[in-house]
């Protein structure tokens, strides 16, 4: 036998572009394409919202809760929606960013995205601390990134324009979140239970009014709350103002031939008495 020179194949080499890899998203980015999102569909839950349940009597005017939460219910589904799948919402179309699974690098599933939109719930109402996480990490994951395990990236390269107005407004939104933690803790408070004495003080000013009614029509000031509620018209409403803007102790109404003084104690938290009387100063 002859010996024939043996071929052996050479493995082919990998001529295939591996997957690119994209930076991820900074927070800039991130909170400019999340106020486009907010704002964008405020614009139209407000426009088609406001008309049909606001307008149509479907919901009280005092019952605004209930529309922040259909707001807020109907702001996670579209979340889910347009993170799922490799999808983009508004914002982070127009900003370049994109929401992806941080194991696979994959688009989302909805249960996931859905995760990830309800967790916004939660940044709420810790005044945006989930938000704040992704700048004590490296990968700035926030808060809806770590529940959902997601990680957003840029999809597309900035020019230097587009790099600086992105920062600035990032900045501005950053900047305004900060003041207004620092408005709800500092400033709020002191304005809120201002108002709650003012809305105490109107309420007796209703009912130093009802008494010169009652002095008017009968000759006498009264100390009935009950004479003076039917004045009113309608004293259901009544009973139900007094007991939203005073306290239920410390509420009095004193008469005498010239004239009549009644007291209450505000709602606020320094339990502010508040009187009027007939006394001309």
């Amino acid at each position: 036998m002859f010996n024939q020179t043996q071929y052996y194949a050479q493995p082919e080499q990998e001529n295939q572009p591996q997957a690119q890899e994209f930076p991820r998203a900074g927070i800039f980015e991130r909170a400019v394409a999340f106020a486009i999102d907010i704002l964008g569909l405020f614009a139209v839950i407000y426009i088609a919202g406001y008309i049909l349940i606001r307008k149509t009597g479907i919901i009280a005017s005092d019952n605004y809760w209930i529309i922040l939460i259909f707001f807020y219910a109907l702001f996670a589904l579209y979340c889910a929606v347009f993170t799922s799948g490799g999808r983009q919402t508004l914002g982070k179309f127009l900003v370049g960013i994109k929401v992806i699974d941080r194991k696979t690098g994959e688009g989302l599933t909805f249960v996931k995205a859905l995760l990830r939109g309800l967790t916004y719930f939660v940044n709420l109402f810790t005044l945006f601390i989930g938000f704040g996480i992704a700048l004590l990490n490296k990968k700035r994951l926030a808060l809806e990134d770590l529940v959902a395990g997601s990680e957003v990236i840029t999809v597309r390269e900035k020019s230097p324009n587009e790099f600086i107005a992105l920062s600035a407004l990032g900045t501005m939104l950053i900047g305004g979140v900060i003041f207004y933690v620092y408005y709800l803790f500092f400033i709020t408070p002191s304005v809120y239970q201002r108002e709650l004495v003012d809305n105490a003080r109107e309420q007796l000013n209703k009912l130093a009014y009802l008494e010169e009614v009652h002095k008017e029509h009968f000759g006498r000031y009264t100390s009935d709350l009950m004479r003076l509620a039917l004045i009113s018209g309608d004293p259901v409403q009544l009973q139900r103002d007094i007991q939203k803007n005073l306290r239920r102790r410390g509420f009095s109404i004193g008469i005498n031939r010239e004239g009549y003084q009644i007291s209450a104690i505000a709602k606020d938290k320094e339990e502010t008495i508040v009187t009027v009387n007939n006394k001309k100063d």
